[in-house]
């Protein structure tokens, strides 16, 4: 019997949740942009639709990028539309390709993610090239708009951040109404700094976790759809994803480098803030990976899994980043173990042409 080459394009929709998934893109789709200011939310829209390709069909999931696009060109025209485009397809069809061709899951995983990381990228060009400036001074620029149109609104904000001690001004000021025009404007310009400064560590951390979520995650979810669907494909159970020993000591090393170069020169401190990030992100996820390793040696169910996966990775990151480098330095659950045993009867079944004929 001939092997069929799988394909999403052949795969059979669910058409139930594709309407609903098309549905809720349009329902949804104006607030999507807000999912750029939460942490580790920045690639969240490329990671929906490649979970969408994999366990509701390639309708849905082409529907509802064109949706998502056509709102980007509503609110921003044609350069809105190329970045759309731009951030949202290639990371699709780069997962799909990867897993058709099964692909080794960690080089597939490496792929994912940089092409992640260049479409961010291209999109920050696109936006500064538009708006004559880079993409942070721009951003900067539109709040200074809303706030010179505003007014009304901005005291309100303005009062409430004073109230709470989140700002504060020279003497005993301690509301808006009782500030003269200059000093409510130089108040506001003492903001907009701070959150510029922000936003130049906050941006490339987001860019570079955002790039490994999708990477990681994308083609582990996209790579589950296909095992449910009865096919063959290389993806290493969650529970025992681990950071090699020896990655291991070269982040640390890493790290310690770069915050000791990061107190020469404030300059340096970026490089820090985004190196330091990438590096929580995979030990949060070996955290997780910990936590569900437990959890299934002690026989409970797949739903507890995702739980505390979901709870861990975006509520509890801290405690996972914590887990994880305990896990790491010390091996308290032992998964290292199982991995070495398994690695090794895989190599035993390379080499023994009769190995998987009973199963």
């Amino acid at each position: 019997m001939e092997n069929r080459q799988f394909t999403f394009a052949s795969q059979k929709n669910r058409w139930g949740f594709t309407v609903l998934s098309t549905i809720l893109c349009i329902l949804l789709g104006p607030f999507a942009s807000a999912l750029v200011l939460i942490p580790r939310m920045m690639t969240m829209l490329p990671l929906l639709l490649i979970i969408l390709l994999g366990y509701v069909g390639i309708v849905s999931a082409v529907a509802c990028t064109a949706i998502l696009t056509a709102y980007a060109s509503l609110l921003f025209g044609m350069w809105g539309a190329v970045g759309a485009f731009i951030f949202l397809l290639p990371p699709l069809i780069t997962a799909a390709v990867s897993s058709e061709k099964n692909m080794s899951f960690w080089k597939a995983s490496a792929i994912n993610g940089l092409v992640m990381l260049l479409c961010e990228y291209i999109v920050l060009a696109i936006i500064s090239m538009v708006a004559g400036q880079d993409a942070i001074s721009a951003t900067m620029q539109l709040f200074v708009d809303f706030f010179n149109e505003n007014k009304q609104l901005t005291n309100v904000l303005v009062d409430g951040l004073m109230q709470s001690g989140l700002l504060t001004s020279s003497g005993s000021i301690s509301s808006i109404t009782q500030i003269s025009d200059a000093d409510r404007i130089s108040i506001l310009q003492g903001l907009i700094q701070s959150a510029d400064q922000l936003l130049r560590l906050e941006v490339p951390m987001q860019i570079a976790t955002g790039a490994v979520s999708v990477g990681l995650l994308g083609q582990f979810m996209i790579r589950k759809s296909m095992l449910k669907r009865g096919e063959k494909v290389d993806c290493p159970a969650f529970r025992t994803w681990c950071i090699p020993n020896g990655f291991g000591r070269v982040m640390a090393v890493t790290v310690l480098a770069l915050y000791l170069i990061s107190m020469v020169g404030s300059k340096n401190s970026a490089m820090f803030y985004v190196v330091s990030g990438v590096f929580e992100q995979f030990l949060a996820l070996q955290g997780v990976a910990a936590m569900c390793y437990m959890l299934h040696r002690n026989g409970k169910t797949r739903g507890w899994q995702i739980v505390s996966f979901v709870i861990g990775y975006f509520f509890l990151n801290m405690a996972a980043v914590i887990i994880g480098i305990v896990d790491q330095a010390f091996d308290f659950t032992h998964r290292r173990e199982e991995i070495a045993k398994i690695q090794e009867q895989q190599k035993r079944d390379v080499y023994n042409p009769r190995a998987g004929q009973d199963r």
